[in-house]
């Protein structure tokens, strides 16, 4: 079994940061962390959709400009509407960008005191502001990871209120992630870097379910 002190969390989160700040990744801080269980990280994704699979829109400076409040508007008016705001501007992905329509991912990456490890919570929605249901973030879960969820769907991937927030998030169930952790201390040297590698090895595991991918640079630091 391998958990976490909240303390140890935290460290192990601003660890995380500092190396995603290396490499241009758009994770941020949100909360405080003077607070118990105040603290968190946040990222955006933005995906196209109306395909066999959907992939990740290949503009990072897209996903960093993009103004939240522009998203729950039409795709076509959104992007028109924010085009001044890409740095560097490129006509070629915007021109793209604009004929399809796309899906939103947020990601937090939250303390578990129950569980003593981090737990992922999402939320998703189309460019016209509605919210995935349940039933559609199962069926867009990665297919490599698609039968061992719909056959404990209700134990694996759920949506439950956001511990922080109040607000109704998906969550990727923090169950097991002690014990494959576990798995993977023994291979690591020293305790301080399990911990400064945490995220990185546990996003590495269950991220890719829900489409939350870590670029091999995280791998090679």
């Amino acid at each position: 079994m391998a958990t976490l002190t909240y303390e140890e969390f935290l460290t192990a989160c601003l660890e995380f940061i500092r190396i995603t700040q290396k490499f241009g990744d758009n994770w941020e801080t949100k909360g405080n962390t003077q607070e118990d269980g105040a603290f968190y990280l946040y990222k955006r994704m933005y995906f196209e959709c109306g395909s066999e699979k959907d992939m990740a829109l290949s503009s990072q400076k897209l996903s960093e400009n993009i103004n939240s409040e522009m998203i729950q508007k039409d795709a076509e008016e959104d992007f028109m509407q924010c085009i001044e705001h890409l740095e560097p501007y490129d006509p070629s992905v915007v021109k793209e960008v604009i004929s399809k329509k796309y899906i939103t991912y947020e990601y937090h990456i939250v303390y578990n005191f129950g569980h003593l490890v981090p737990t992922l919570y999402f939320n998703a929605w189309h460019s016209s502001g509605k919210l995935l249901t349940l039933e559609e973030i199962w069926e867009r879960v990665h297919f490599q990871f698609s039968k061992q969820i719909w056959e404990n769907k209700w134990e694996s991937l759920t949506q439950t209120e956001h511990p922080l927030l109040g607000r109704p998030f998906f969550q990727l169930h923090p169950c097991h992630t002690a014990k494959l952790m576990g798995q993977l201390k023994p291979k690591i040297s020293s305790n301080s870097k399990f911990i400064s590698q945490y995220i990185i090895s546990w996003l590495s595991m269950f991220g890719p379910v829900i489409g939350l991918k870590l670029s091999l640079d995280y791998f090679t630091d």
